[in-house]
């Protein structure tokens, strides 16, 4: 017996070539294929289930949702990261035990501004 739902994506999986998984509210939804659907759309899915498991017989979307941003509308988080990581990489090298405080921050600043660079640049 063939049973409707509608609702958000909240995840999309691809793990399984040739065949795709929708999260909506707590259930997996499974379909044979490809899907032009996406996390964050409204979606109508006509589902059968088989022993567990909800089989997508088709799926219709209703509205698309807002795609995530690119890097550089997400200037606050990608900074952050870039720090982050300019720490940990400096970590591991050891500064040498010389170094002031304020030639450290120089040098993780300068590290974190050359990986938003080229994270911009598309590398």
């Amino acid at each position: 017996m063939t049973e409707q739902i509608k609702g958000l994506i909240e995840a999309v999986s691809n793990k399984i070539k040739g065949r795709y998984s929708l999260k909506i509210g707590k259930d997996w939804y499974s379909g044979f294929g490809s899907t032009e659907a996406n996390k964050g759309d409204e979606v109508e899915i006509e589902f059968q289930e088989n022993k567990g498991f909800l089989n997508i017989k088709k799926i219709t979307v209703l509205k698309k949702g807002i795609k995530e941003k690119p890097i550089e509308e997400n200037e606050i988080y990608a900074r952050q990261t870039a720090l982050n990581n300019s720490v940990g990489f400096w970590e591991t090298l050891k500064f040498p035990d010389k170094t002031t405080r304020e030639e450290a921050m120089r040098l993780i600043k300068e590290t974190a501004n050359e990986l938003l660079t080229w994270l911009k640049e598309g590398k």
